[in-house]
């Protein structure tokens, strides 16, 4: 028999337990996100490992938010009732060789999943920066990795398994034209249980770096260094504005990409690293499988909590490199405030409200902020005037003071995307202040 007890203000599902030690401190336990920017509004976490344990818990439930690893650095996962956490439901339930698909539970992370896929000679697309992020969370705020081929982590969704305000089941399959809403569907449709995603045949990776481009080198040479290879990082600490710190290119073993690579010594001024990076980083010049080649920091070296704040806005294709140069300006005002600057790319799709939607790719500019909202909002509402210019979107999952009306009209699906949210969750149950104010206010 299950049933729900209080642990230091936390509601768990499983067996009782002593709670002595925690009455004397009923504020002692506040989960926070990753970043430790922001604690969570309600103390009331319920842990499922069952789609119908999951049932249960949306029927009783007023107002729900669902959240994963706790990698947002938005309040797109908060709620001051009901927050359901998916770290139980962490398994994969199929592998399909045959139709070159997995379909795993919402919880399991990246950094699960892949070792596994790779064991079954299997391989994902693209991966975000980083592996330990949960798939549900990942795939519901369109995060996305890099190369101008590849698509964020949502477009990887073949079909889905969503349990809606009433506690009944939906089944979103490839024919259903609601699963461009539902794949990244910022949680307003239900709690997801079950994904099925689209796999490819393994592959092997390789990543070459390069020290300290000409900044007007990487100006003039912006589209033909993004084509190098599968996928390309551009990262800027932001110490000497005449020069890009590091650019990552990084290939598939054995192509005529690597081939090409591997015998640069130099790229456009830069100079080729051959020592290690930080120990946080990808290994350079050395043939690993996908999932180690495809993140910038190493698998497993993320921690289990972080001490900063990330901002990231995507800017149409054309509008990069003078969305940089404009953000160039403000390099004396931000440099103290951030670790670095990354450039990266995504192609574009046709999700409703993925920050990628539309007919190109986009650049993705992305800010790691030191861990002082104080500090940091009055740069960044600086950093967001100058990119609303080019028609820049923030990303869903990530700290941003932009309003609305400066993104919201950019997304041509936004009426369609509220329409169905109210068909599915008339009473609005899984919609958060963060919802309201952004996407349906």
């Amino acid at each position: 028999m299950h049933f729900y007890v209080v642990i230091c203000d936390y509601y768990v599902y499983g067996p009782k337990y002593d709670q002595e030690s925690c009455l004397d401190k009923p504020d002692a336990i506040k989960l926070h996100n990753w970043g430790g920017n922001f604690y969570f509004c309600t103390q009331n976490i319920q842990y499922p490992r069952t789609t119908a344990q999951v049932q249960q818990i949306v029927k009783r439930a007023k107002k729900l938010r669902v959240i994963g690893n706790r990698h947002s650095f938005s309040k797109i996962g908060d709620s001051c009732g009901t927050i359901l956490s998916t770290l139980g439901m962490n398994s994969i339930i199929k592998i399909d060789r045959a139709t070159f698909t997995v379909t795993v539970q919402p919880g399991i992370t990246y950094t699960d999943l892949a070792p596994i896929l790779y064991t079954n000679k299997l391989a994902l697309p693209n991966l975000a920066a980083l592996a330990e992020i949960s798939v549900g969370g990942a795939t519901q705020t369109c995060t996305h990795g890099s190369g101008l081929g590849h698509a964020n982590l949502a477009t990887q969704i073949r079909s889905m398994q969503i349990v809606l305000a009433d506690g009944t089941i939906a089944q979103f399959g490839p024919n259903n034209a609601q699963l461009g809403a539902v794949a990244c569907g910022l949680g307003a449709f239900g709690v997801v249980t079950e994904i099925e995603l689209n796999v490819v045949p393994a592959y092997d990776t390789i990543s070459y770096a390069f020290a300290n481009m000409p900044t007007e080198n990487l100006y003039a040479h912006f589209d033909e260094i993004l084509r190098l290879g599968y996928k390309t990082e551009m990262l800027n600490t932001l110490s000497n504005s005449s020069v890009w710190t590091l650019t990552i290119v990084t290939v598939v073993a054995n192509s005529k990409d690597d081939e090409k690579m591997k015998h640069m010594s130099s790229l456009f001024g830069a100079v080729r690293i051959l020592e290690p990076l930080t120990i946080m980083q990808t290994e350079l010049n050395k043939v690993q499988p996908w999932y180690y080649g495809l993140v910038l920091l190493r698998t497993g070296m993320s921690g289990n909590d972080g001490n900063e704040i990330e901002s990231e806005f995507f800017i149409p294709y054309n509008h990069g490199v003078p969305a940089i140069k404009a953000i160039s300006t403000l390099y004396p005002l931000i440099r103290p405030l951030i670790s670095n600057l990354l450039i990266r790319t995504i192609k574009e799709d046709n999700l409703w409200m993925s920050m990628h939607n539309g007919n190109v790719p986009t650049v993705a500019i992305h800010f790691t902020w030191v861990n002082n909202l104080a500090l940091v909002n009055p740069a960044l509402a600086q950093v967001e005037q100058i990119l609303a210019q080019f028609g820049a979107r923030p990303h869903w999952a990530k700290h941003f003071t932009m309003q609305p009306n400066q993104f919201l009209h950019t997304y041509t699906r936004l009426n369609d995307f509220r329409k169905l949210a109210d068909e599915l969750d008339p009473k609005h149950k899984f919609r958060n202040e963060f919802l309201d104010y952004n996407v349906f206010g």
